[in-house]
């Protein structure tokens, strides 16, 4: 069970995010388009942007790609890819992957394995604990995406805790009936998943705080 803030960060990131997809909707613009700003779909494994958005006060980043056959969720076109930095010179940690269909709305939810970001490992509470205040005002010309970015980390915070524990238990067990170095196992790309979708979303919080689609 969620706890009220738990619920209320949910319900006012879900409303946020609702309402700023609508808004570039009627205007035929997606949060792909807010991030390209006009230059052509980025190629296949392309970081957009290609040094990431990086706020250096903030201490958050995130890029955008896509993959040559297929994306880690079903009907994705790319996926955002949301990091910390750490105290250890250009080494981050992966927060969470957020995937987005070709419509620009968020289709699904995975974490990564560590070699598939090259990252400086964290636990999932600490992961969750830098999510609760993930925010980056820097560059400015892409800081619609970056409210975005955040608005959904609080709308689908309970589906991103899911996947982190789920995340840190699928690697104990992997460990354990493996005996491998998993973290470096090229067999294992993603530990966990979650499809997630807006609509579905909003359904489960309408129930207690009345959200609307319209």
């Amino acid at each position: 069970m969620l706890t009220p803030p738990q619920r209320e960060r949910a319900a006012d990131g879900l409303s946020q995010l609702i309402a700023r997809t609508h808004q570039w909707a009627i205007k035929g613009r997606t949060v792909l388009t807010e991030m390209l700003q006009g230059e052509p779909t980025p190629k296949a494994w392309q970081h957009w942007p290609n040094d990431d958005a990086h706020d250096r006060q903030t201490g958050f980043r995130w890029f955008y790609h896509a993959h040559a056959s297929g994306g880690r969720t079903r009907g994705e076109h790319g996926h955002f890819h949301l990091f910390a930095d750490t105290h250890e010179a250009e080494r981050v940690t992966h927060l969470v992957a957020v995937s987005v269909d070709a419509r620009g709305l968020p289709c699904g939810l995975f974490a990564p394995n560590r070699w598939v970001t090259d990252e400086h490992w964290s636990s999932a509470a600490f992961v969750i604990e830098r999510l609760a205040v993930f925010e980056l005002r820097a560059p400015d010309v892409l800081r619609p995406v970056h409210q975005w970015l955040a608005w959904l980390v609080g709308a689908f915070g309970p589906q991103i805790e899911a996947v982190l524990h789920a995340r840190d238990e699928r690697l104990a067990e992997l460990r354990l009936r493996l005996r491998s170095d998993v973290p470096e196992d090229r067999r294992i790309a993603v530990l966990s998943r979650c499809p997630i979708s807006l609509a579905t979303q909003a359904h489960h919080l309408d129930r207690w705080r009345g959200l609307r689609l319209t």
